[in-house]
């Protein structure tokens, strides 16, 4: 496919990531809590890692989806975990977006036959502007406020 939306993999991050459903989740973080967590409900006890919640709204959440991604990603943390998309026709779009920036990378041939990986082109999406009132949340991804200390709860 030639459009980069049409690909398997895209705005895939370098941070090996995993696409979780909600069920999951706590299994996951209990196994890395250390990691960076993509989610869209409140942190898990047990999680110690960077943190962002998406907003509940689909249309919002894909307004700050990527940026979103990005800033986990730059967190220098061992893997990311995805919370899968609440269920509904809604979502769709975006549960396809999260499913390709979390695939694994596929083996592709070279020219001497021997199996090499591919490495994601980065397209940069348009950047959106922040909310006029921040949610009371910090860790809430719609938020987009520079950390002062420049670091990641």
């Amino acid at each position: 496919p030639r459009a980069s939306g049409r690909l398997e993999r895209h705005y895939a991050p370098s941070t090996p990531a995993r696409y979780l459903p909600a069920a999951a989740l706590a299994s996951a973080v209990a196994e890395r809590p250390d990691a960076a967590l993509l989610a869209w409900g409140p942190r898990p006890e047990a999680h110690r890692g960077p943190y962002r919640r998406l907003p509940a709204d689909p249309d919002d959440a894909g307004r700050v989806l990527y940026a979103t991604l990005r800033e986990l990603d730059r967190a220098d943390a061992p893997a990311l975990l995805v919370e899968s998309v609440p269920d509904g026709a809604r979502w769709d779009a975006l549960r396809d977006r999260l499913r390709k920036a979390t695939a694994p990378a596929e083996p592709a041939a070279d020219r001497a036959g021997e199996p090499t990986v591919d490495a994601p082109t980065a397209i940069e999406p348009t950047a959106t502007e922040p909310t006029a009132a921040a949610p009371a949340d910090p860790n809430d991804a719609a938020a987009r406020l520079p950390d002062p200390e420049g670091s990641l709860p």
